[in-house]
């Protein structure tokens, strides 16, 4: 005849299973406030894409804007410099300005391209180009140099080989670098540098020492 379980063990037994209940229940309530959790995070993450958004937006536009803003300047700019370019050539290099072009186009074959030069002063024995930029950094006046100023003779116009040619930047501000470690850049690359003070004064900023470089080549020296 079997022995009947005693109290102690029912006991026991009854208290295993109320623990296993109450673990279950905890673990059940855990879920539930994780998967409420859940929700909100997602509804966070929802948030902060709509915003994300918004200022994407946002900030497209005031790129537009302000490149809007920066292209007007600089036809302004170009504006101011072309109208006082012959003085300006007059004052630096004592010679006679015949005619004055804007946004110059020249077919590159070497590379089937067509450049555009801001302004071009032609004179007697000489020729001017000028890059103009609303905000002026070394990177234009280097790419200025190499793609235009260096092979104007030999590769865009070589008609004009018999001339003496000269570059110019003109400017309303600097970008990233300083105003004078700018200025100085394009000295040491013997271009004349003009700066535009408002909306009516054209200036020289070069030093007075300033010789600028004649970038005309032939073809036997290209």
């Amino acid at each position: 005849m079997s022995e009947e379980p005693s109290k102690k063990s029912i006991s026991r037994h009854d208290l295993e299973i109320a623990e296993i209940r109450a673990i279950l229940k905890e673990t059940a309530q855990l879920r539930r406030e994780n998967e409420a959790a859940g929700r909100e995070t997602d509804r966070r993450l929802k948030k902060l894409e709509q915003q994300s958004k918004r200022t994407d937006k946002q900030l497209k536009r005031t790129e537009r804007l302000l490149g809007l803003a920066d292209n007007r300047w600089g036809q302004v700019a170009e504006s101011l410099i072309s109208g006082e370019l012959a003085e300006i050539v007059e004052e630096r290099f004592a010679i006679k300005t015949n005619r004055i072009k804007r946004n110059h186009k020249i077919y590159d074959h070497s590379v089937d391209k067509t450049w555009e030069i801001d302004i071009v002063g032609f004179c007697d024995d000489a020729i001017v180009l000028v890059e103009v930029k609303s905000s002026l950094d070394k990177s234009h006046i280097n790419r200025f140099q190499k793609t235009i100023l260096n092979r104007y003779t030999t590769d865009l116009e070589p008609e004009y080989c018999d001339k003496k040619i000269y570059g110019a930047v003109g400017f309303i501000r600097t970008t990233d670098d300083e105003e004078e470690q700018v200025i100085a850049h394009a000295q040491r690359q013997g271009l004349l540098v003009i700066k535009i003070f408002g909306r009516r004064i054209s200036m020289i900023v070069n030093s007075k020492k300033f010789m600028p470089h004649n970038f005309c080549k032939t073809l036997t020296d290209h």
